[in-house]
């Protein structure tokens, strides 16, 4: 099965630009040429959630220290589209957070990441079709640059085919409520696609907060309660889920306990991603395969396999691609033989 999925067209909606630096890159750049051995020690799973949480956190701002000029964030771009184009990935949807890195502006930054994916595309050689974009990341860290952020993302993708929308991101232990849901309102009123991760943390008013924001799609939802999941199913909201994530995160204990892939009562589309595969030393494939044997282990191996077709099907129709992408990409699916 897991060869099948290697070699089956699939779709990523949830994975973020740093953390999916490679292993070898990230030591490589970094001053602590073993900052991944420092990394993994203590990225325990041995630790309560909010301390795991704040862990994979430190280790973003590690990798920030290698990651610090345009040079370097557009070799990086290009490993990413390539590790990602190797699997058999047909739409890449990255999400990145604004940077101001040697002097340059958030503009500068964004545009190195759009002039890494023109390169990358014009020199690629492959024949399959593959679809990368950019979200423009809201950190909750840094909310006081999120209408700037918002802005530079709605003039950009009025002028080239790569900026989709925003999200909403960053430690769940951070920023305002109400700035967060501002920011999210006046995304709303310029008609800008956004996601969001919503529940990565115990605060139902805020769950319930961010779910009425209607994004199309949520990130996570580990602690969505009862009320939460009703209104999800309401608005038609899908959900992203991050198994190896959440594992690394402490937000779930086993890979078949995730409280939305789990929970009948939900109604809505799931999508398995990555969300850092460098970070948590995974891959779209291996995400696809943990979800089978956990939440389709029962079907046989034909089911199973139309499981995988159905689920890179509904990725290309809730992705941000325009509607004659998406079409294309349905047709290129459906000719595969199972």
């Amino acid at each position: 099965m897991k060869e099948f999925i290697k070699s089956f067209p699939k779709v990523e909606l949830h994975t973020h630009l740093n953390g999916c630096i490679r292993e070898e890159t990230l030591n490589k750049w970094h001053k602590n040429k073993e900052v991944t051995k420092y990394i993994d020690s203590f990225m325990s799973p041995e630790t309560n959630s909010k301390e795991a949480m704040e862990n994979c956190f430190k280790s973003f701002d590690l990798i920030y220290e290698a990651t610090t000029t345009l040079e370097r964030i557009k070799q990086l771009t290009k490993e990413v589209l390539e590790d990602y184009d190797n699997e058999n990935c047909i739409i890449l949807e990255i999400r990145t957070s604004p940077r101001k890195l040697e002097g340059h502006s958030i503009l500068d930054y964004y545009n190195s990441v759009i002039e890494s994916f023109k390169e990358y595309l014009s020199s690629r050689n492959k024949k399959t079709p593959f679809y990368p974009y950019l979200l423009f990341s809201i950190n909750r860290s840094k909310l006081e640059i999120g209408k700037e952020t918002i802005d530079v993302a709605n003039e950009l993708r009025k002028n080239n085919n790569f900026v989709k929308g925003i999200e909403l991101s960053g430690n769940p232990y951070r920023g305002d409520i109400n700035k967060i849901i501002e920011l999210m309102n006046y995304a709303k009123s310029i008609n800008i696609p956004f996601t969001m991760h919503i529940a990565e943390k115990i605060d139902d008013d805020e769950m319930i907060k961010l779910i009425e924001c209607k994004p199309l799609r949520m990130g996570h939802g580990i602690y969505v309660n009862e009320k939460g999941v009703e209104l999800m199913n309401k608005y038609n909201i899908d959900c992203e889920i991050c198994l190896t994530s959440n594992i690394v995160s402490r937000s779930i204990d086993k890979c078949d306990n995730h409280p939305i892939a789990s929970n009948k009562k939900y109604k809505g589309k799931l999508f398995f991603c990555c969300d850092d595969k460098g970070l948590f030393r995974t891959c779209l494939t291996n995400e696809l395969f943990i979800a089978i044997n956990n939440y389709y282990k029962d079907l046989d191996e034909s089911k199973q396999k139309n499981i995988i077709k159905k689920l890179c099907l509904d990725g290309i129709n809730a992705s941000f691609l325009e509607d004659n992408i998406k079409k294309e990409l349905i047709e290129y699916v459906e000719s595969y033989k199972l």
